[in-house]
C-alpha cells in the first residue's frame, strides 16, 4: 500500500476476498469430496490446487475423511497470509519491514523441509502447520502492499473499460 494509505480501498478488499476464496476452497475441497453429486467441484479444486502443492496425503490434514486440498505446511502459509492481510491496515506499516525478517521467517520452514528431503529426520504436520503459520504471517506483509496495488490499478482499468462501453 501506498505510504499513508488506509488500506481498506477497493483493491485491498479485492485481495482479501480473493484469498479467503482461495482458503475457503481449501477447506471445501475435502467436504465436496464427500457428496458424490459435488465430486467434479472437489476435483476441480484439487486440480488448482495440484499446481500449487504436491498433495502428499500422508503430509496433509484431513477433514470429513478426505485430506485437504494442499498439505498442512501450504494450508498453514495461506490461513497466515489471510490473517496478517487483515490485520495489515491495523498495523499501518507505511512501507514492508526490511527484508532480513522474511528470510527469518522461512528459516525454520526451510530447515524442516530441507532436513526432511535429505533424510535427516521426518517432521510431523504440527511442525509443517507451525512453520507455515510463521512464514506466511511474515510474507503477508510482503505481498499485501503489492497485492493491493495491484487490485487497486485492476479496479481502475475495470472501471474505465466499463465507462467507455455504457
Amino acid at each position: 500500500m501506498a505510504p499513508g494509505r488506509s488500506g481498506l480501498g477497493l483493491g485491498y478488499l479485492l485481495y482479501i476476498v480473493c484469498i479467503m476464496l482461495w482458503v475457503l476452497a481449501i477447506f471445501l475441497a475435502p467436504l465436496l469430496a464427500e457428496s458424490p453429486p459435488l465430486r467434479p467441484a472437489a476435483g476441480l479444486i484439487y486440480g488448482v490446487c495440484s499446481g500449487v502443492c504436491h498433495q502428499n496425503p500422508d503430509r496433509s490434514l484431513h477433514l470429513w475423511g478426505q485430506p485437504m486440498a494442499v498439505c498442512a505446511r501450504c494450508t498453514f502459509i495461506y490461513l497466515g497470509v489471510l490473517l496478517s492481510s487483515s490485520a495489515f491496515p491495523i498495523l499501518r506499516l507505511t512501507r514492508p519491514p526490511r527484508i532480513r525478517y522474511l528470510f527469518a521467517a522461512a528459516a525454520p520452514l526451510v530447515l524442516d523441509a530441507g532436513s526432511q528431503l535429505l533424510g535427516l529426520r521426518e517432521s510431523t504436520n504440527t511442525i509443517r502447520a507451525v512453520t507455515g503459520l510463521v512464514f506466511g504471517l511474515t510474507l503477508a506483509l510482503y505481498v499485501a502492499p503489492e497485492a493491493e496495488e495491484t487490485f487497486s490499478q485492476l479496479a481502475g482499468r475495470t472501471r474505465r473499460l466499463l465507462a467507455i462501453r455504457c
